[in-house]
C-alpha cells in the first residue's frame, strides 16, 4: 500500500500560520513614547570656585528597551575653575529614535576673599601716557560687599578706591570714591580665573580729568 501525502489544507494551513507569524511585528502599533529620566540628583544652581561639582544621578527607563540609564550622553561641562555660568544636558534615545533630555544650569561663583592680593602688577594704559607699578586690594569692613584697592594711578599706598564687588558672583567691580581733593569713577571687571582684573576709570581733581584703563594681575 502507497504511503498518504499530506491533505493540501494542511500544507495550506502551515503556510498561513508562517504568514501570519511574518506579519505580526508590522501590525503592533508603533512606539511613539519617549523614554523616561527620573532625577535622581540634579546638578547645583551654584558652587563656589574651586569646589568639586557633586555628580548629577539619572535613571532612565523606556515602555520597549526597558533600562537605558546607561545610553545617556551627556552635553556640555562645568569648569569650577573658572567662574561663569554653563549649562550641562543629558539625552538619551529609544531604539525607534524617540528621545528626551534633561539640563541643569549651573554658576560657578567667586568669594570676596578671591580678590585678596597684596601684590598686583598694575599697567594703566591713560590719556598722558602708560605707567606701570604696583598695586593690591585688601579687605574692607564696610556693611557692603566691597573691597579697597589702594594705589590706583600710582598715587601712594595711602591712595585706594571702593571696589562694590556686584552681580552674583562678584566679578562685576564698580569703583566709587571721593576724597577732599579727588573723584574717582568707573567700572570693571575680572576675567574667569579671577587672577587679573580691567578697570575703566577716571579721576577728577576739579581742573583735569584723567581716563585709565587698568590691567592689574595677581602676583
Amino acid at each position: 500500500m502507497l504511503p498518504k501525502k499530506p491533505f493540501p489544507r494542511v500544507l495550506l494551513a502551515l503556510a498561513a500560520t508562517a504568514a501570519l507569524s511574518a506579519l505580526l511585528p508590522a501590525c503592533k502599533p508603533a512606539d511613539q513614547d519617549a523614554p523616561q529620566i527620573s532625577v535622581r540628583r540634579a546638578l547645583p544652581e551654584f558652587v563656589l570656585l574651586g569646589d568639586s561639582l557633586p555628580e548629577a544621578v539619572l535613571e532612565v527607563v523606556d515602555n520597549r528597551d526597558c533600562d537605558l540609564t546607561p545610553a545617556l550622553v551627556q552635553e556640555g561641562s562645568v569648569d569650577t575653575k573658572r567662574y561663569g555660568d554653563y549649562r550641562v544636558d543629558f539625552r538619551v534615545s529609544d531604539d525607534a529614535g524617540n528621545e528626551s533630555s534633561v539640563g541643569f544650569d549651573v554658576r560657578v561663583g567667586m568669594e570676596k576673599e578671591s580678590y585678596y592680593a597684596v601684590n598686583y602688577s598694575a599697567i594703566d594704559t591713560c590719556t598722558s601716557g602708560i605707567f606701570s607699578y604696583q598695586a593690591g586690594i585688601q579687605d574692607c569692613t564696610c556693611p557692603e560687599n566691597r573691597v579697597l584697592l589702594f594705589n590706583l594711578g600710582n598715587f601712594g599706598p595711602g591712595s585706594y578706591v571702593n571696589l562694590f564687588l556686584e552681580g552674583d558672583y562678584g566679578h562685576e567691580l564698580l569703583v566709587d570714591r571721593s576724597t577732599a581733593t579727588l573723584d574717582w569713577s568707573g567700572t570693571g571687571m575680572a576675567v574667569p580665573s579671577g587672577d587679573t582684573l580691567y578697570l575703566q576709570w577716571s579721576v577728577n581733581n576739579g581742573a583735569i580729568t584723567e581716563s585709565c584703563r587698568t590691567q592689574l594681575i595677581r602676583r
